[in-house]
C-alpha cells in the first residue's frame, strides 16, 4: 500500500493506461475498509491467529493475481484483496498484541507494530524504485510475494496458538452496537473523511513530484521515505 502513491506514475505507463483509471482503482481497493468488518470477526470466533492468518493468506492471493495477470484488471482485483488483507490482519493482530500484553505496556506494544507503516515507507520503497527502473513495474510485486510467502511460514512457527473464545460473537451484533451508539457514528464519520483526505493526498503525492521536479523513479523512492520520518516520528511519540 506504501509503495502506490510515489509510483503511480510508472505503474500507469506500465499498464498502458491513464491516471485517472490508475487511480480510479485505488479508490476502488478502499472499498474493502467497507467489506473488512465483516471478516475481521473471524478473530473473535475462530482465534486471534486465525484471523490473522486470513489476511496474510488473502494478502498473498492478491499479490499472486497481478504476478499471473499483469494487466489493470488485475491490478483493481489485487490492490482490494491486498487493502481486504489488511483491513481483516490488522484488527486480529491488534488484538492478539492486547490479548498477550499487561494493560499498562498495552500502548506501547501496539505503537511498535505501528511502525511497520513508517518503517515500509523508510527502507522498502526505495527499494522498490530502484526494482521498478531496473526490471519493469511489476517486479516490485514478486518480490513482495517471495517477503509474503516467508512471512506466513515464519508466523506459523513463531506465532502460538490463542486460546479459543469461549463465547460466540455473532457477526453483527457489535456492529448494531456502534451503529446505535452516536459517538461511535461520530468516530467512524471522522475516520471516513480523514481517509478520503489521505487518499486524495496519496493520489496526487507521485505525480506532483514527478512533473514538479522532474525525478525519476529511484529518487521519488527516496523522496517518500522523508514521509516515512514524519510518521515514525509520530508512532514513537505514541510509543
Amino acid at each position: 500500500m506504501r509503495m502506490l502513491s510515489p509510483f503511480l506514475p510508472a505503474f500507469s505507463r506500465g499498464m498502458g493506461v491513464d491516471l485517472t483509471t490508475i487511480s480510479l482503482a485505488v479508490t476502488a481497493s478502499m472499498g474493502a475498509s467497507a467489506v473488512g468488518p465483516f471478516l475481521a470477526p473471524i478473530a473473535e470466533r475462530r482465534g486471534r491467529r486465525a484471523g490473522m492468518l486470513t489476511g496474510l493468506l488473502l494478502f498473498l492471493f492478491g499479490v499472486a493475481v497481478l504476478i499471473f495477470w499483469p494487466s489493470i484488471q488485475a491490478f483493481f482485483l489485487a490492490l482490494f484483496l491486498i487493502n481486504l488483507g489488511d483491513n481483516v490482519y490488522a484488527p486480529a493482530a491488534q488484538a492478539y498484541l492486547g490479548d498477550q500484553t499487561p494493560y499498562a505496556r498495552r500502548g506501547t506494544a501496539l505503537a511498535i507494530l505501528e511502525l511497520g507503516w513508517s518503517l515500509s515507507f523508510i527502507l522498502t520503497v526505495p527499494l522498490v524504485g530502484l526494482l521498478i527502473a531496473r526490471f519493469g513495474w511489476d517486479s516490485p510485486f514478486t518480490a513482495i510475494a517471495g517477503a509474503g510467502i516467508f512471512m506466513v511460514l515464519l508466523f506459523l512457527r513463531a506465532v502460538p496458538k490463542d486460546d479459543m473464545p469461549t463465547l460466540a460473537v455473532p457477526m453483527l451484533s457489535d456492529l448494531k452496537t456502534v451503529l446505535k451508539h452516536a459517538p461511535a457514528i461520530a468516530g467512524l464519520m471522522m475516520g471516513m473523511i480523514m481517509l478520503v483526505g489521505y487518499t486524495v493526498f496519496n493520489l496526487v503525492f507521485g505525480v506532483w513530484m514527478e512533473d514538479s521536479y522532474g525525478l525519476k523513479i529511484t529518487a521519488l523512492g527516496l523522496a517518500a521515505a522523508v514521509m516515512g520520518f514524519s510518521e515514525l516520528g509520530g508512532e514513537g511519540l505514541a510509543a
